[in-house]
């Protein structure tokens, strides 16, 4: 029998079996092989031996001359099916087929036959021999099911139970790479790994990663790292947990890891309130399942706003791109980030006002990062600025623009009040940003300096700002009609080509935008 422990990577497939295990007795004989150890060694293409002659020597316990003479002829047929294991990757014509003589099929015969009575003799009468195989899924997937196939051809043996902790998703991908594609069509290609995995595996178990109790486990976590945490903070916990890395053990295992690590090293005082180590774990996890996002906030910590965050929780990811052309997460990572985000801005938010991330939010935020970045793999904590600031417009990096035009654009949106204050940024693109004197969260105009034209984002507090009569016969003039509505900020975004003069429409809209965020 040949039983299956499905499962993703660290979802407890070695932790099940090892229960497994201790729970056999009597006449019950285990034997465990982990496949992992011998791949470090540039065995992979021998591996199918190297399994056989482990197993031969973990079966083979008995002493007498009869286990003796068995165990000789298995390793004789092991050597012989080695030549000619090796001569079949030749490209000597004989040599291949040499492989289909019948010595060599006796060969086969032979160390079945040999192998079986080994397994005979130390299972005794009523007995079994139980094969635990470790590790499939960590080798690359055309040896796995490689050694998949010789667990079928050589040990398929009475007695003899063989159980494997392995991703059937790695076993689709090895037939693919070790056959080739039925066809360009996916099903059918799954359709036949699920036909191999069919025919080696008897029983097969998934892991139920759905069933896990995280919030038990959570508690044993902090129990062992030896703190305290209270039992209405515990959902608080979990929800970050769902929400990141998911119900994987080894994930959150790490997780703790690291979190206990920090509260060791850091003796911050941000960390003395229960808010901000709550902030902190959102941070890590952040760290372990949104790598790129943590590396761009990280390494943007400085140049934060609300409206960053708010883009990450609530735009879609062409307007994140546009807006932050920094960003470099994939979509995919970007999709599953969203629903994170909503719980994370939540922690941001001390004072719990859900409609704004203020200054003191902001900068709380930014410590915290700072002390996360000690546990992170990657290098997001180099002292660089993604973009660069510069306080003359001559600095900017706008190929060969006209810099008097841009100076005029700048000039005509600081006129809008006299509190505005812009930050001019260099990097892939250009980008000159406008706030008010609350600073963050009250970004109302930026400019995107692109190759033929700046792109121009007027953002106001809500979308009742482009309802205006005479901001309305802007968009209307200038056919915008897609005004892109956020949970606390609505924004549209039109083209200046250069020496455009009519600059009324931008500083009529840059104005209408400023005085939203001020009343």
């Amino acid at each position: 029998m040949t039983i299956s422990i499905q499962g993703s990577w660290g979802t407890g497939k070695t932790s099940i079996m090892q229960i497994i295990k201790g729970k056999l007795s009597g006449n019950i004989q285990p034997v465990w092989f982990n496949t992992w150890q011998f791949s470090q060694f540039n065995l992979e293409d021998k591996l199918p031996l190297v399994m056989l002659s482990k197993l031969v020597s973990a079966v083979s316990d008995s002493k007498s001359e009869q286990a003796k003479e068995l165990i000789k002829n298995v390793f004789e047929g092991i050597s012989k099916i080695a030549i000619g294991y090796v001569s079949g990757g030749s490209t000597n014509g004989d040599e291949i087929k040499s492989l289909f003589t019948q010595d060599f099929i006796g060969q086969l015969d032979s160390l079945k036959d040999s192998f079986q009575k080994l397994v005979n003799a130390r299972a005794g009468e009523n007995g079994r021999v139980v094969i635990f195989v470790d590790d499939l899924d960590r080798l690359e997937p055309r040896k796995a099911v490689e050694l998949l196939e010789v667990l079928k051809l050589f040990l398929d043996c009475e007695k003899c139970v063989f159980v494997l902790a392995i991703d059937y998703d790695v076993v689709c991908r090895g037939v693919e790479a070790k056959y080739g594609k039925l066809s360009d069509d996916k099903a059918a290609n799954e359709k036949k790994g699920k036909s191999f995995f069919d025919k080696i595996i008897q029983v097969p178990f998934k892991m139920p990663v759905a069933e896990y109790n995280i919030q038990n486990y959570i508690k044993t976590c902090f129990k062992e790292i030896g703190i305290t945490c209270e039992d209405s903070e515990i959902s608080i916990y979990e929800d970050l947990i769902k929400r990141s890395i998911g119900a994987n053990p080894r994930g959150m295992k790490r997780l703790f890891n690291a979190y206990l690590l920090l509260k060791i090293v850091v003796t911050d005082a941000v960390l003395e309130t229960d808010k901000n180590k709550l902030l902190l774990f959102a941070v890590l996890c952040l760290q372990h399942a949104f790598e790129k996002t943590y590396e761009y906030l990280v390494r943007n910590r400085n140049e934060l706003t609300g409206e960053n965050l708010r883009l990450l929780e609530n735009s879609d990811y062409q307007d994140v791109k546009t807006h932050l052309p920094e960003y470099a997460a994939s979509e995919e990572e970007f999709l599953r980030l969203k629903p994170f985000m909503e719980s994370f801005i939540r922690l941001i938010n001390r004072d719990d006002d859900s409609n704004d991330i203020n200054k003191d939010e902001l900068a709380n935020l930014v410590n915290v990062m700072g002390i996360s970045s000690i546990t992170s793999a990657g290098d997001e904590s180099k002292p660089y600025r993604a973009k660069t600031e510069v306080k003359d417009i001559r600095e900017l990096n706008i190929g060969g623009k006209d810099s008097a035009f841009l100076e005029k654009m700048i000039s005509a949106v600081k006129a809008v009040a006299p509190d505005v204050r812009e930050s001019m940024r260099n990097n892939k693109t250009v980008t000159v940003v406008f706030k008010n004197k609350n600073g963050a969260g009250t970004t109302f105009t930026e400019f995107y300096v692109q190759a033929k034209s700046y792109l121009v984002y007027c953002s106001g507090r809500n979308e009742s700002v482009f309802q205006i009569p005479e901001i309305t016969e802007i968009l209307q003039r200038r056919n915008i009609y897609d005004i892109h509505k956020e949970s606390n900020y609505a924004y549209v975004k039109f083209k200046i080509a250069e020496g455009d003069t009519e600059l009324s429409d931008l500083t009529a809209l840059a104005e209408a935008c400023y005085k939203s965020y001020s009343e």
